[in-house]
């Protein structure tokens, strides 16, 4: 049986490994503060694909 304090524990790597991920692949780009706005929006979005909560295709095109 999985406690509240594992899944919690789970979390915490998720989005740690999120936020990681976004801040390697910013500061790899040249002229992009790693410690910005960008890196929340860019973790943000590896969350919401690595939910599997990314909208269809088609409802991204205009």
């Amino acid at each position: 049986m999985t406690t509240q304090a594992g899944l919690e524990k789970k979390e915490r790597e998720f989005l740690t490994q999120c936020v990681g991920d976004a801040f390697t692949m910013l500061d790899l780009l040249p002229g992009v503060d790693p410690n910005g706005p960008a890196l929340v929006w860019l973790a943000d979005q590896f969350v919401i694909l690595r939910r599997g909560d990314c909208p269809p295709a088609h409802a991204m095109t205009l």
